[in-house]
């Protein structure tokens, strides 16, 4: 099994990304824009709603990522997962949007700090040779999680309510948590003296880097079209297309089933024969599918698309993830990955938002046309890049 083949503490890892994504995505999508709604929330309150946990990303992964270099994985890690553990507890006492975007600010801790932290440490463990297989397979667990998350969420919403959902989350985000306090990753090659003279070293050396910073705003493209998809999917096909929440969660839940072996399959496909024509080619079907979504009139089309839209996402976050640890220097992946997971954070946050904006004015159709728009530019862009220095450590 690839998990064994790679040693305990990978499987160690594995294990928490399973569950504490798990935990996240049960209290994320679907069950985020219909708990909002279900508050009296306005189509832009919404997307702020999905966007909040995001939001908090864009100013904890670079820490957070910086800081396990100096600091060490394990620290980092139990924080971020204790996020994951207690936040969803918070969810059923919400009486109102604005105390449920709070939440959500709060519960963005723990992706924005278990994120980065997590793909350093990953990185830490595997050599060149398997990066991608090792970041992609772990991709791919945490999709499972994040598949019955869905699965799971839209089940309970339907049949127990919104309360019910949110508990099951933080009582299967402390499994993932025990998990973690179960790695002993050694760190002892890390100082703790001059903690902010290398804080800033990391920041200024990830930020000169051009190829991370122009690969980091080319997904920051592809989440802008997530977090749209994420915060409006749900209300589109309840409100357009008609289908239940359960049917919703199937949805969510299918397009992360497909993903099991696109993942580590087109990470090590990547490993041998490179990084970047996977994503470019990857983010153009991605930018044509979120066009044509508004055609989709059914439950078994929308179903289809989920498939097809989970495969093209996963294959562009599980690559990303190796293409970002090639394009940096050993000491410095967790500023690398804080770096990546703050810039693309910002186009997540700001999709949901935008969209919320565009649809006061135009109807869904339009929304998903122009979003889709955007990316296919971006990526052209991206694909006459000339990277520079790629590195074997």
């Amino acid at each position: 099994m690839i998990v064994k083949s790679f040693g305990k503490e990978y499987a160690k890892i594995c294990g928490a990304g399973f569950f504490l994504y798990f935990s996240y995505a049960l209290s994320r999508s679907p069950i985020i824009p219909l708990y909002a709604e279900s508050l009296g929330a306005s189509s832009q309150m919404v997307g702020l709603a999905v966007a909040a946990s995001t939001i908090t990303g864009i100013f904890l992964k670079i820490p957070s990522g910086i800081i396990s270099d100096i600091l060490g994985r394990r620290i980092i890690l139990i924080v971020g997962a204790l996020f994951f553990a207690f936040t969803p507890f918070f969810y059923p006492i919400v009486s109102s949007v604005i105390l449920l975007i709070v939440i959500r600010l709060l519960h963005g801790n723990a992706t924005a700090i278990f994120g980065p932290t997590v793909s350093a440490t990953i990185s830490d463990l595997a050599d060149k040779k398997n990066r991608g297989i090792q970041l992609g397979f772990f991709s791919s667990i945490q999709g499972v999680g994040q598949t019955l998350g869905a699965l799971l969420g839209g089940f309970l919403i339907s049949y127990k309510g919104f309360g019910f959902s949110f508990l099951a989350s933080g009582f299967i985000g402390f499994i993932g948590l025990l998990f973690v306090f179960f790695v002993h990753k050694r760190d002892e090659e890390r100082e703790e003296r001059n903690l902010f003279k290398k804080f800033m070293q990391g920041i200024k050396e990830i930020a000169s880097n051009k190829n991370i910073v122009v690969t980091s705003l080319t997904i920051a493209s592809q989440m802008f079209v997530v977090g749209a998809y994420n915060a409006f999917l749900p209300l589109y096909a309840k409100d357009i297309v008609m289908v239940e929440a359960w049917q919703i969660g199937l949805i969510f839940g299918i397009q992360t089933t497909t993903t099991l072996l696109a993942r580590p399959l087109m990470g090590r496909f990547s490993d041998k024969t490179g990084r970047k024509p996977i994503i470019f080619t990857a983010l153009i079907i991605n930018a044509i599918l979120i066009s044509l979504l508004p055609l989709l009139k059914s439950f078994e089309l929308l179903l289809m698309f989920g498939v097809l839209w989970g495969l093209g996402t996963s294959i562009i976050s599980s690559v990303a993830s190796a293409f970002i640890t090639d394009l940096a220097k050993r000491e410095n992946f967790g500023a690398a990955h804080g770096t990546y997971g703050t810039i693309f954070d910002i186009g997540e946050a700001l999709g949901p938002i935008t969209a919320g904006f565009i649809l006061s004015f135009l109807p869904y159709s339009w929304m998903f046309f122009l979003v889709g728009v955007q990316l296919f530019f971006i990526t052209l862009l991206f694909g006459k890049y000339k990277f520079g220095a790629i590195y074997e450590g």
